[in-house]
């Protein structure tokens, strides 16, 4: 099977649209993703030129260690802190039991090599005599050391208010902060607390900092144009604060005078950040969405990494600590988990010579499998990462073009390989021509691999991987190549003939037949989904009366308008059809929008009664190669499991670009949660698709059931409609361009594919 070709203008098109539809989706959401977009490229090169490789170890689950303390009793835990300072990962956590009667604190401590948490256990009646004492803050300094803001109540019902310390080396202490600091705003909004190196003692909320000298003789408070994440010092004891200005972009600001020292628009904020000093005027900066290194002696920010480009999805940014050495690590939240990202220095720096000498000859013995695939999608990324975080003895490598290298050089070099006996242990469906590596030997044949799980994923797109019945690539997401048009055009026809193309076309008075679609692949698609070609006898009738008719009417209804304002000229009736390549609910609101939830999802025109959608699989094969067949395949049947689809169909749901989910389970699932976001849609906005504004509105119960008979009956391509478009492409210009007849050129037309066919055949 061969993935139905696309022209490049159309996929440029295709693109543009996407990348539009999900920034102003985006814009509701998150504000963030629009510098996202705009940056990405800047990004990228800066990611290229660092060429930063961070090492992860996977913690232990913090919650699941506080069941040796707690194992018996009903006790709900409290999340106060989750930092790090000195390679050395801390937590606080609230311990409350039943009626969230508060039973106290633990501590959490995790150290080098990372494999277990120590838990030290403050009840709350031991912070002061006589008191009760509830721990309201917690916040850690790079020595170490844990404060915590605390409010204790006596016997009396009187209360006051503590600062507490614990450090591993002296334990806990406790002073007393006056209580007329503390009147109801305060208490209210603290949103994090932080001690400096003097001992001086901050409350922040989000927009305002209270902060008092080391014996509260002095309470201070100063308000932030933006919005504050962190407060930090540096190296020589100044204190900086990190956040977002009133422009919307990264920056650190001084305390004293609330001046700005870093003020950058490429930092990308997303929804938690991060950030330390490795001396007096540098540091790095962590983000959900990235790495960057800061200077504030002269504002700069230069990108390390873009966490999306690596394939992590990062929930949350737990703490960073930077080396004077240019040493780094960061905790991450990632599906679910918790990960220590560090750079080769720092992950070597915090173990022994024996740990060092172990890591090493594990890292001997890792096996690693080559993943070869043209455009990795931010999915696969992902779970690559994933699948290797969770396998000591082997890893998955992507493989990509090489920079400045194209696609067809990257595809032709894969080949090479694979010839010769070698080459990558997965193959993506971009980078080989399936049947023929198949028809060739190339490819393990996977039918037993899969023949369990087979009956759990959809028919249609399954078959896109078998070749001669046999299945030689798993497709794990898919999408969905159609042409539509509005009922009002067709009425209640679900599929068309070329014939019936010509004439709705014909009889519609518009200007232009499909959208991005120039002549040369319009007469191609009618041209090879007509009857001028009988496949099965291998006879081409392109000298026919009806092959001229066919070319005149692709020059006349040829897309030749511009491509900025495509949806705009659909609406008005200037261009008939609609095509698109559908890898989830992105275009569905536009789609619904632009047809007035008139849509037809037609298809590309077939033989009568046949349906004209075609599904495209993403599939991965095993190379016939490979050494290690069994982890490769296990690989694939990692992506097929419930949480991998799930994945896939609640990113399909969201007006995601990863596909949409090959089990028929998590199918189900994807339009549950698209009836969901629709009951909870609570707000609209104005958005544009390809030039046309609309409003957006949750999708319509009859636009899902569209959706879903679409994604249900589309089928394979045979591959066919590819095998004569080189030629229509290097024949048709000359008639188009007026130095041939249509005739002329449906002679030579008949000659060449007629000749092509025979040799087929």
């Amino acid at each position: 099977m061969r993935k139905y070709r696309i022209n490049r203008k159309y996929q440029k098109i295709v693109a543009a649209a996407l990348t539009t539809v999900l920034i102003l989706t985006a814009c509701g959401r998150q504000e963030a993703k629009e510098v996202s977009e705009n940056t990405s490229e800047q990004t990228a090169q800066n990611t290229e030129e660092s060429q930063w490789e961070l090492k992860e170890t996977l913690l232990p689950d913090a919650d699941a260690a506080l069941e040796d303390i707690t194992a018996g009793e009903e006790v709900s835990v409290r999340e106060l802190m989750y930092d790090m300072a000195d390679g050395t990962i801390y937590r606080v956590a609230g311990l409350l039991g039943e009626g969230a009667e508060n039973r106290g604190i633990c501590i959490q401590k995790l150290e080098a090599p990372y494999t277990s948490w120590d838990n030290i256990v403050i009840a709350a009646d031991e912070w002061v005599d006589g008191e009760y004492c509830y721990t309201i803050h917690a916040g850690l300094r790079q020595d170490g050391s844990i404060h915590m803001l605390l409010q204790g109540v006596n016997q009396s019902g009187e209360l006051h208010y503590y600062r507490a310390q614990w450090t591993n080396a002296d334990g806990r202490t406790v002073q007393e902060i006056p209580g007329e600091y503390f009147d109801a705003e305060l208490l209210s909004n603290i949103a994090f607390s932080y001690t400096d190196s003097d001992d001086a003692y901050y409350l922040a909320s989000y927009e305002r900092i209270w902060y008092f000298d080391k014996a509260f003789k002095e309470k201070k408070d100063c308000v932030i144009n933006g919005y504050l994440w962190q407060i930090v010092e540096n190296s020589a004891g100044e204190i900086y604060l990190t956040g977002v200005s009133s422009d919307g972009n990264f920056c650190i600001w001084t305390l004293e005078d609330q001046k700005p020292v870093v003020d950058s628009a490429d930092v990308i904020s997303g929804v938690s950040v991060k950030a330390d000093f490795s001396n007096d005027t540098e540091g790095y900066v962590c983000t959900t969405e990235g790495l960057w290194q800061f200077q504030t002696k002269n504002g700069q920010t230069e990108s390390i990494m873009m966490f999306g480009e690596q394939g992590y999805s990062v929930e949350r940014v737990c703490g960073i600590c930077a080396g004077t050495d240019g040493s780094l690590c960061a905790v991450i939240k990632t599906d679910g988990e918790y990960v220590l990202l560090a750079n080769a220095e720092t992950a070597q720096g915090h173990k022994t010579e024996e740990q060092k000498a172990d890591a090493e000859a594990m890292l001997s013995e890792l096996v690693e499998l080559e993943l070869a695939v043209t455009y990795p999608s931010d999915f696969l990324k992902e779970m690559v990462v994933y699948f290797n975080r969770h396998n000591e003895d082997y890893k998955i490598v992507l493989r990509s073009p090489e920079n400045g290298e194209d696609k067809e050089d990257f595809q032709t070099r894969i080949q090479a390989e694979i010839s010769s006996g070698g080459g990558p242990a997965l193959l993506a469906d971009d980078v080989i021509d399936l049947q023929n590596a198949a028809e060739k030997g190339m490819l393990r044949d996977l039918t037993a691999d899969f023949a369990e799980s087979k009956e759990a994923f959809l028919a249609n797109v399954w078959s896109c991987g078998e070749v001669n019945g046999v299945s030689y690539a798993i497709p794990y997401s898919f999408s969905v190549i159609t042409f539509i048009v509005s009922e009002d055009v067709v009425g209640e026809k679900q599929n068309w003939t070329s014939e019936e193309m010509v004439q709705y076309v014909s009889g519609s008075g518009a200007e232009t037949a499909i959208a991005n679609v120039e002549s040369p692949e319009l007469f191609s698609i009618l041209l090879s989904r007509g009857r001028m070609i009988d496949w099965e006898t291998g006879k081409a009738y392109l000298d026919s009366e009806e092959a001229v008719a066919l070319l005149e009417f692709a020059g006349r209804y040829g897309d030749k308008g511009s491509d900025d304002d495509v949806g705009t000229r659909i609406a008005e009736g200037e261009v008939l059809v609609a095509y698109m390549s559908l890898p989830g609910f992105v275009f569905s609101q536009p789609i619904e929008a632009l047809f007035q939830s008139k849509e037809v999802y037609i298809g590309l025109p077939a033989e009568d009664g046949q349906n004209g959608n075609i599904v495209e699989g993403n599939m991965l094969s095993v190379n016939q190669a490979c050494a290690y067949p069994e982890r490769a395949v296990a690989f694939i049947q990692y992506l097929l499991t419930k949480g991998c689809q799930d994945k896939i169909a609640e990113d399909a749901a969201a007006y995601g670009v990863s596909g949409f989910p090959v089990s028929q389970a998590a199918l189900e699932n994807m339009f549950v949660y698209a009836e969901e976001q629709a009951k909870n849609f609570d707000a609209s906005y104005v958005q544009s698709f390809m030039g046309f504004e609309y409003i957006s509105q949750p999708l319509s119960e009859e636009s899902l059931e569209k959706m879903r008979n679409l994604l249900q009956s589309a089928e394979p391509e045979e591959g066919r409609a590819a095998d004569i478009s080189d030629i229509i492409e290097e024949e048709t210009p000359a008639y188009f361009s007026g130095s041939k007849s249509a005739r002329e050129v449906c002679d030579i037309l008949q000659n060449r594919v007629q000749l092509y066919l025979d040799e087929r055949n």
